[in-house]
């Protein structure tokens, strides 16, 4: 059986604010997983390229804005497409947005790489969600 646990959370978001306000809700309710958030596009790219090149690298679970400057999400989205399957293994994508664009959904929808959408800001119910049905149920995790 394949492990899915997710240990660790990428933000990829040009919203300095929301970054903030999305790694204090994670940290109140799953204060054992380690986050990251990067304001380039670039910066996220490149971490993830490194750290995820690294073998026994754990589930991450990355959340990727899609109206940003120089790289979009969807921009995004492609530069990762062209990442070894070991690096794309390793990550569960959603599409983290304040878009209320149908095109967008329906976009996020069409790509293998994405599970999912979720509309900003993070809800701690969608969250729980997202980690706690696969997470909480192994592993330590979370406050119950």
């Amino acid at each position: 059986m394949e492990d899915h646990r997710i240990f660790n959370i990428v933000i990829i978001d040009d919203d300095n604010i929301n970054n903030h306000l999305s790694e204090a809700i994670i940290r109140l309710i799953f204060p054992k997983i380690n986050v990251k958030s990067f304001l380039y596009p670039r910066a996220g790219l490149d971490y993830i390229h490194t750290q995820y090149s690294l073998p026994g690298t754990e589930k991450t679970l990355l959340l990727l804005d899609i109206n940003m400057p120089v790289l979009t999400g969807w921009d995004v989205l492609e530069i990762l497409n062209g990442f070894p399957d070991a690096i794309k293994d390793q990550l569960d994508i959603y599409m983290f947005t304040s878009s209320i664009n149908v095109e967008d959904k329906q976009k996020a929808n069409d790509n293998p790489l994405v599970l999912g959408f979720i509309e900003k800001p993070l809800d701690k119910r969608v969250l729980k969600e997202i980690i706690g049905n696969y997470t909480c149920s192994r592993i330590k995790l979370c406050i119950v």
